[in-house]
């Protein structure tokens, strides 16, 4: 795959793409949380025209690329450094968080051109200042679609 870098965008040489947009300041958690847990799911990220900006947006998003870096894998996704990493991202931005609960309620779901096969397209895991600017930082999202 092919990658071109224009002024503030992100974009992959395919017909889905997924934009990541950096503008601004972090903000508080305003993650979903129960008894110190942040609550979490995966999600669905098409091909449909959306702009996604919201922490537990996110974090679905993230969440939904360890399931395709796992081998399409739901099992296991907890005891992946990727996901001991936002753990400890989010725990480092807000020490009130024990830990994420991943509630599998919804099927994993990333457009089939832009499923990672080994690392994240938007964070570097092993940077945690990475993690928590694409989740806390307020005027960062995710804009999927179709060219």
């Amino acid at each position: 795959m092919k990658r071109k870098i224009r002024s503030e965008v992100f974009e992959t040489n395919s017909s889905a793409t997924a934009t990541l947009w950096i503008k601004g300041k972090m903000g508080k958690n305003n993650l979903k949380m129960k008894d110190g847990y942040v609550l979490a799911d995966f999600g669905k990220f098409d091909t449909e025209e959306k702009i996604y900006t919201s922490q537990n947006d996110k974090l679905s998003y993230l969440l939904s690329e360890l399931y395709y870096i796992n081998h399409w894998q739901v099992e296991g996704i907890n005891d992946m450094y990727q996901f001991k990493y936002i753990e400890e991202a989010i725990q480092d931005y807000d020490d009130t968080v024990i830990g994420i609960k991943i509630l599998n309620k919804k099927i994993p779901d990333l457009d089939h051109q832009i499923q990672p096969e080994y690392e994240s397209r938007f964070v570097d895991y092993w940077d945690k200042g990475s993690i928590q600017n694409f989740l806390f930082n307020n005027n960062i999202g995710i804009k999927t679609g179709c060219d």
